[in-house]
């Protein structure tokens, strides 16, 4: 899979890679799948996949960790001068 997604072009077909190997790897590394949701928020944006797994990712954090984990995808859509999903907002509250 780590293949296919250096040899996607589109940052949007990456983004969707990254989120699948997230949700292979979430049950025995989940710092390693919280990177990738990092990296596909980077180079997708928010997508309705990403915002799904990051909230099931986010359901097995601590709540400090939740909040920070959130709040850093929200900031990431943000700076690429994309809005943040108004559920991932929601989330926060």
């Amino acid at each position: 899979m780590r293949r296919s997604i250096a040899s996607a072009i589109d940052g949007r077909v990456k983004a969707r890679l990254r989120v699948e190997l997230a949700e292979v790897v979430r049950g025995h590394d989940a710092a390693s799948a919280r990177d990738e949701l990092d990296h596909a928020a980077r180079e997708g944006g928010a997508t309705p996949a990403l915002l799904s797994a990051a909230l099931s990712l986010a359901r097995t954090m601590p709540p400090a960790d939740r909040v920070a984990f959130i709040g850093n995808l929200g900031n990431l859509a943000k700076a690429d001068g994309k809005t943040p999903l108004p559920i991932l907002l929601s989330a926060l509250a």
